[in-house]
């Protein structure tokens, strides 16, 4: 595991318990030298981190509270330390519906972990109970992990033909019950990293499976566009999880939020003069009463961890969301090194 970089900075001096409770309220991007000393600290803090990681937010939580981002920092150490302990807690969280921003976090960065990492996700590829979004995650995790593993190839191979219906005798698709519907987009994502890989093994599979219009062509075309990426397979490129690159990459997305809770703010203040202009002094009280404008905080942290696009609540029917989204203007959680909205965004 590579070492971190030594800087002096004021939380070198802090105990365990201190450090925890600086991570849990950074926000959405916490301070790089904070991260820089969590992780020299192993020993001391992944007790803690694996009991934050598997802890649920609060629902009661305000939706600028810092503490929204504590489960993704505490999971995005574990991964550095390669905590094995972590690795049941991530696919625990992962097959939960609610969770889906964490999906988009984690998942990709497991490869990591490399040969550990491999039956948890075999288990979750088939796992036909939990949702389909994580399970199509897992196909991108798997050809990551041969990016960055090449001698984890043939496993590899085998786990993503292993989850395609198998051919009978005859060469007909056995599905298996309960029968799914048409196309299956697990099955797309799995022969789109087969034909990625070069996989020429489960051809007559994907071809079955085109034939039975069980593919989703948005995935990678039809099924000669689908030969043309087999016969001619790029070159892989490893994005191994550098967890100092992302939290450098956060630092942009905070100070674009903050411009632009200040701009609606700023425009929200004039459609509230706007609307007062001709009103009567009693009509204005009113309408002031009706619009609330942001609160000011002095939290910055907690104030540009606030989504930007979340929509504008009476006090009698507050919007919460369950967890943090990854933001727009994030990195990608596949590890492509491009925004989100660049990538598996931009649909």
């Amino acid at each position: 595991m590579p070492q971190a970089k030594l800087t002096s900075n004021i939380y070198h001096d802090l105990s365990a318990s201190e450090l925890l409770h600086a991570l849990e309220h950074a926000g959405r991007a916490p301070s790089l030298d904070l991260i820089r000393v969590c992780m020299t600290r192993r020993g001391e803090l992944t007790p803690e981190l694996l009991e934050l990681l598997a802890r649920p937010p609060d629902e009661n939580w305000a939706d600028n509270d810092p503490r929204w981002y504590a489960q993704i920092h505490a999971g995005h150490l574990l991964i550095y330390y390669r905590e094995p302990r972590a690795i049941p807690i991530i696919m625990h969280l992962l097959r939960d519906p609610q969770n889906e921003n964490l999906v988009e976090w984690f998942a990709v960065k497991l490869a990591s972990y490399g040969l550990g990492i491999l039956p948890e996700a075999k288990r979750l590829l088939n796992d036909t109970h939990a949702p389909d979004y994580p399970r199509m995650v897992m196909t991108d995790l798997l050809a990551q992990v041969v990016a960055e593993f090449p001698t984890e190839r043939a496993r590899v191979l085998e786990i993503l033909r292993g989850a395609l219906p198998r051919l009978d005798a005859n060469g007909a698709l056995v599905i298996p019950p309960p029968r799914p519907e048409k196309p299956n987009i697990v099955w797309s994502a799995i022969a789109t990293q087969l034909a990625v890989l070069g996989d020429l093994s489960s051809r007559a599979q994907i071809e079955a499976l085109y034939r039975g219009k069980w593919i989703d062509e948005a995935f990678m075309g039809d099924q000669s566009e689908y030969l043309t990426r087999l016969l001619n397979p790029q070159p892989l490129q490893s994005h191994a999880f550098n967890i100092i690159e992302t939290y450098e990459n956060l630092q942009p997305t905070l100070r674009a939020d903050s411009e632009w809770d200040a701009e609606k703010k700023s425009l929200l203040k004039q459609q509230l003069h706007d609307l007062n202009a001709p009103s009567s002094a009693s009509d204005s009280v009113l309408i002031s009463n009706e619009i609330s404008l942001p609160h000011d905080t002095t939290d910055t942290q907690a104030s540009v961890s606030a989504v930007s696009d979340k929509p504008i609540a009476s006090d009698s029917q507050i919007v919460k969301r369950a967890q943090p989204k990854i933001g727009r203007n994030d990195p990608c959680y596949c590890g492509s090194g491009r925004k989100y909205k660049h990538c598996h965004g931009k649909n």
